[in-house]
């Protein structure tokens, strides 16, 4: 899993600490 840039802002309905695995790459 290749690491992506985090937004400045969470995605619409997700908690302040995001899973290190999360995949932004569904919303980006």
């Amino acid at each position: 899993h290749h690491m992506v840039p985090r937004p400045p802002v969470p995605p619409p309905g997700a908690n302040e600490e995001i899973p290190d695995d999360f995949d932004w790459d569904l919303i980006t």
